[in-house]
């Protein structure tokens, strides 16, 4: 299954909701790609909620810490919700 991403809001903090498989390929270079565009709004607070997510690789642990360390320079945030034994 490709990965799934809907994007929400709740105040100040953006929601990424996933579905399907962070790994290597087509699915983490367009996560990558949304976090990034994502933290260009400054301060940027985002959660993701890896609730429907079956498995993160190398490559997925890569962007959220990339992107944690990104959010958190620029005064940002990056949390995760729902996080399973898979990942």
């Amino acid at each position: 299954m490709s990965l799934l991403i809907s994007v929400r809001k709740s105040q100040n903090i953006t929601i990424l909701d996933l579905q399907g498989r962070i790994t290597i390929g087509r699915d983490s270079d367009s996560f990558k790609t949304e976090l990034r565009t994502l933290a260009q709004t400054v301060p940027c607070d985002i959660l993701i909620n890896l609730a429907e997510v079956s498995a993160v690789d190398s490559m997925g642990i890569n962007a959220l810490v990339q992107s944690f360390v990104t959010l958190r320079r620029s005064g940002g945030n990056l949390g995760i919700l729902h996080p399973t034994g898979h990942l």
